[in-house]
């Protein structure tokens, strides 16, 4: 199966309805160029945002490329990757992971909510959940985490991030497709600043290695 399709889709922007050709595509959300300079970017991906650090970046600057994009005559989003680097908090998983469900780590509202959730929220679920079959947890929050966090044990997660629980919820509100390939980079210890920047490049390379075989499966 094609990753673009050729459909005729029906916009109402500025109160006009306007008849387009679109060509359906993919969009990498990543934090930041350092991760994945543009250059790299596959032909088969239509469009790359860097959203910035952090959880109120990553939202807003997502957002506003899928409205952009939509919005425009050459296409419109139906996909999103995230890709980026991530520390390992149990030490079970190292290299290119797909994430099975993010947990929003930094949400704590006790006693209206026990940690991890959003009270009096409607419409997506504290844990979402991807569905890759993988059963790696990732925990998003907006600290860079270098020291022990007992909760991580009791909620189960593996690795940490600041960006994805915010990309996979505006993805989940829009009803757009979302995967989480992470590359761990570090321990999220004392060691995670220096750590990080030397897996750079591994960690690009692992992700373009990785596409193609994905891509190659659709073809």
């Amino acid at each position: 199966m094609k990753d673009k399709l050729d459909i005729l889709v029906r916009l109402c922007y500025n109160n006009k309805v306007i008849y387009r050709r679109s060509t359906l595509g993919t969009l990498l959300s990543v934090a930041l160029e350092e991760e994945f300079p543009l250059a790299n970017k596959p032909p088969e991906i239509s469009g790359v945002v860097y959203t910035g650090v952090g959880k109120i970046n990553a939202t807003f600057n997502l957002t506003r490329r899928i409205i952009e994009d939509n919005h425009n005559l050459s296409g419109s989003v139906t996909e999103v990757i995230n890709f980026g680097t991530v520390g390992s908090v149990n030490g079970k998983h190292t290299g290119l992971v797909e994430v099975d469900t993010i947990l929003q780590r930094d949400m704590v509202a006790t006693p209206l909510a026990p940690r991890g959730q959003t009270p009096y929220q409607g419409g997506v679920t504290h844990a979402i959940m991807l569905n890759s079959g993988t059963n790696i947890t990732l925990g998003t929050g907006d600290s860079f985490v270098n020291t022990k966090d007992p909760w991580f044990d009791e909620a189960k997660v593996d690795i940490v991030d600041m960006e994805a629980y915010a990309m996979a919820t505006v993805c989940a509100k829009l009803g757009i497709k979302f995967r989480c390939i992470k590359y761990v980079s570090d321990n999220a210890d004392e060691n995670a600043d220096f750590d990080w920047v030397k897996s750079l490049q591994n960690a690009q390379n692992q992700f373009q290695k990785w596409f193609e075989q994905e891509n190659n499966l659709k073809t």
